[in-house]
């Protein structure tokens, strides 16, 4: 691009960029009041004592728009339902968009965006591919340079994030509806360093950082001093993506092609708008329909707070008396002495002597003060639909017929800007999944698919090929794929539970009529299979089943095509009706093995319990086999020893016997030679 080529370019999205600000002034300018009411931020200390309305409604309103995270539902086009191609791209998509969803914290990106639609009246989130590149080494180790003496980088992580856009940092063209917008922007807070790392260190060094806005005035949307803001602008006629910067006087700080080839080109859905008009796509806040009562439930509040202030006991009493005071204070079960009660008698007694001011007129007041509290309060249920039924309180006396018909009613509006949130979310997810099937390289789908386990030879991997081609294809895409989303609101498990009930009674009913139908009149296969899908699809419940009454539906048709029962072969319904049975037959029997191998395992666990039971009592009689042995071993040992002292006792006995008879005969040897 040649230089003074982008010097007009830049002063062409200059105007651009100011004139969608001018464009969005008023819109920002009731917004702020809206959040300080809604946050009572006022230094005026009287203005805070309010009935603060619009959080209560927010707050009320707010979960039943959005309670759970939703998870992608990526299903087949309903007319190639047996493609088994398509069957594995929709269920890579949808793994690879979870894959992407459980990398961030998409609820509090949502619930950001929520609370702008809520208050300022617009939120919106933006759409962002991350890849990760890593520099390609070469046998020596070294990183690789192509020919211009740059670095050779391959993708190893890639990811889809979905960011949430502040209302006051998203701008597009003055449009009537959303189909007129042929540009959008993006406003980035940046600081030296960052911009130096994205546009380099020439630009950096120009740009100026301040703490004030594009207008002048002071900024108050910076967290941080001395930022600059820029502008990302998505350019759908040209097919351009835009940086620009008010804070830099040079040309545009980037220009790029279409760097994601989506098929709506703008990386982001049409924002949620809360009260909208043909005439122009700008919103007007919730609130605005009702500040004017939420204004009078102010100034009752602060009445009603003076009032209540006011009514207290306050009297006067006769000076001489100086007793008297004490009246009021502290006198639970006591008396209080006063002086010349007589006196004080003849005046008339207490009554006499004091007097209190009057609040009989101050409790009327209040009380008809809490009265129109409660009619405003009303005025406002009625504007905004957001009834006591949905704030789950109802009187007593209300019958449930009527507490029904107001759920209802309240419902009818509720439902419209539920569906509008689950728009949003599903054109995020359809966003994200062009993102993946467009830009997501063969080996981070085969990471996310979990077939880096299979040889490159395995068959696997050929049937893995077609079914990227299929993603990478833009018609395959559109017409194989459905990108939606489930239920973002906290399931109601009783309604669930009645939707499955009338489900199986719609279903039984028809099939009741439907087989015998079609047995007679074999043509009425085709048509009474598609009768039944279209009855199946109004269930929401139905969706796991889906798959079975598909198939169950190309059996009739298939039954259809058959000859007819004289010419020797089986009718459609007659194979229905088998099928059916069949099926029928196979779940009973599973359920029948199930049954037996449900006992079977149960006694076989009491036969192993007898068993582990028995081995015990086992293991404790050779444990007290062992014991008694080895008491008998010790008293045996005992015994050996006794007798061993017994042995020696006789040896010594002996002993002693035979040196007693050695020295008898001693002695008489010598007598008798002395002789």
């Amino acid at each position: 691009m040649a230089k003074n080529e982008g010097l007009d370019l830049r002063q062409k999205w200059d105007a651009r960029i100011t004139r969608a600000l001018k464009y969005v002034e008023d819109l920002h300018t009731t917004g702020d009041k809206i959040i300080d009411t809604y946050r009572i931020e006022t230094k005026n200390t009287a203005q805070k004592d309010k009935y603060n309305i619009l959080y209560s409604n927010t707050e009320t309103i707010k979960p039943t728009l959005y309670a759970q995270t939703p998870k992608p539902e990526v299903k087949q086009d309903q007319r190639d339902q047996n493609n088994p191609i398509a069957r594995g791209a929709s269920l890579l998509l949808e793994t690879s968009l979870k894959y992407c969803l459980e990398k961030q914290d998409f609820d509090d990106a949502m619930n950001s965006t929520i609370l702008d639609f809520l208050l300022p009246g617009m939120g919106t989130m933006w759409v962002r591919y991350i890849p990760t590149f890593t520099p390609v080494n070469g046998s020596d180790g070294k990183s690789i340079t192509d020919e211009n003496g740059g670095v050779v980088e391959e993708v190893t992580y890639e990811t889809v994030a979905w960011d949430y856009v502040n209302w006051k940092d998203f701008l597009f063209n003055k449009a009537r509806r959303w189909g007129e917008v042929w540009w959008v922007a993006k406003g980035v807070w940046m600081d030296k360093a960052e911009v130096r790392d994205r546009f380099g260190k020439d630009i950096a060094a120009i740009m100026s950082f301040s703490s004030d806005n594009d207008t002048g005035k002071k900024n108050t949307d910076t967290i941080e001093p001395h930022q600059a803001r820029v502008w990302e602008i998505w350019d759908k006629k040209n097919k351009k993506v835009i940086w620009f910067s008010p804070n830099y006087e040079g040309d545009l700080l980037d220009v790029k092609d279409d760097p994601l080839h989506l098929e709506h080109f703008f990386p982001c859905p049409r924002p949620l708008l809360s009260v909208k008009t043909n005439n122009t796509i700008l919103p007007r806040p919730f609130y605005a329909q009702y500040q004017a009562q939420g204004d009078e439930l102010n100034d009752i509040t602060l009445r009603i707070r003076l009032l209540v202030k006011a009514l207290r006991v306050v009297g006067v009493y006769d000076a001489s008396m100086e007793q008297l005071k004490n009246l009021l204070v502290g006198t639970d079960n006591k008396m209080v002495p006063v002086e010349g009660w007589a006196m004080v008698q003849d005046k008339g007694g207490i009554k006499g002597v004091t007097d209190f001011l009057p609040i009989t007129e101050v409790a009327n007041v209040l009380l008809q003060l809490y009265d129109a509290r409660e009619r405003v309060k009303g005025e406002i249920y009625e504007i905004t639909g957001w009834s006591d039924i949905i704030r789950g309180v109802s009187k007593a006396s209300e019958t449930l017929g009527a507490q029904e018909l107001k759920a209802e009613w309240a419902g009818s509006r509720l439902k419209t800007m539920q569906r509008e949130i689950q728009r949003f979310i599903r054109d995020l997810f359809r966003i994200g999944a062009e993102i993946i099937s467009e830009h997501f390289n063969e080996g981070t789908l085969a990471l996310i698919a979990g077939l880096k386990y299979y040889p490159p030879n395995h068959e696997i991997h050929g049937i893995f090929q077609q079914v990227v081609q299929t993603l990478r294809n833009d018609r395959d895409r559109c017409t194989l794929v459905t990108v939606e989303t489930d239920s973002t609101l906290m399931p109601d498990e009783a309604n669930d539970r009645k939707e499955r009930m009338e489900f199986l009674g719609a279903a039984g009913a028809f099939l009741q009529q439907a087989v015998p139908a079609a047995k007679e009149t074999p043509a009425l296969g085709p048509l009474l299979g598609e009768i039944l899908m279209f009855v199946v699809r109004s269930f929401r419940s139905s969706r796991s089943l889906e798959q079975y009454f598909e198939e169950f539906r190309t059996s009739i048709q298939q039954g259809a095509q058959q000859p007819a029962p004289d010419e020797g072969k089986e009718d459609s319904a007659s194979k229905l009706q088998a099928t059916m049975m069949q099926v029928q037959a196979k779940k009973d029997e599973s359920q029948q093995k199930a049954q037996i191998e449900g006992q079977q395992m149960q006694q076989d666990a009491a036969e192993h319990s007898q068993d582990i039971e028995l081995e015990r009592q086992k293991e404790t009689n050779r444990h007290n086999e062992k014991m008694a042995e080895l008491a008998i071993r010790d008293r045996e040992a005992a015994v050996k020893e006794a007798e061993l002292g017994l042995n020696q006792k006789e040896v010594d006995i002996k002993r002693d016997v035979a040196e007693g008879d050695l020295a008898l005969r001693a002695r008489d040897t010598g007598n008798s030679e002395g002789d």
